[in-house]
């Protein structure tokens, strides 16, 4: 797995890149490209946006990952701190929140999740402005996530 360091990169699309793991002070961004990356991490302060499939999304710490194109349909969203930004996406399989921020405020489509997982340490960010997501199945656990309704401009 490539890892660290990604420095203001943007990952080109032709590249066979299959798991990477962003952290530090990386700023990277995956565009379109003809295959699905099996698996991107990111830890501490990483910021990183995907234009592209994945099927395993990883975010810890104090990471962003901005999710910004309908060709992205993650199978798996885990989230263990940092924040996961979702302003287009075709569809999510699985988000397992056990803390961190899963910020819906920007959506430009409406948002497909199968099976919510929620934990007491996830925070969700809606908009009364931004578009309907609809989780198939929510399990929750020991009380679920915490849903806050804010401004879009306050987000």
């Amino acid at each position: 797995m490539a890892s660290g360091g990604l420095s203001n990169a943007t990952r080109n699309p032709s590249a066979i890149v299959t798991a990477l793991a962003a952290n530090g002070s990386s700023n990277a961004t995956f565009i379109a490209g003809s295959f699905t990356l099996t698996l991107l991490e990111t830890y501490d302060n990483a910021t990183a946006e995907l234009k592209r499939d994945v099927t395993t999304l990883a975010v810890y710490g104090q990471s962003v990952c901005t999710i910004n194109s309908r060709t992205c349909s993650p199978t798996t969203i885990n989230m263990r701190g940092g924040r996961v930004k979702i302003k287009e996406c075709g569809a999510v399989t699985t988000i397992n929140g056990y803390a961190g921020t899963l910020d819906l405020t920007e959506l430009k489509e409406p948002l497909s999740i199968t099976t919510l997982n929620s934990y007491p340490g996830l925070t969700i960010l809606v908009s009364a402005s931004s578009l309907a997501w609809t989780p198939g199945t929510t399990n929750t656990f020991a009380g679920g996530a915490k849903v806050v309704n804010v401004d879009a401009g306050a987000a």
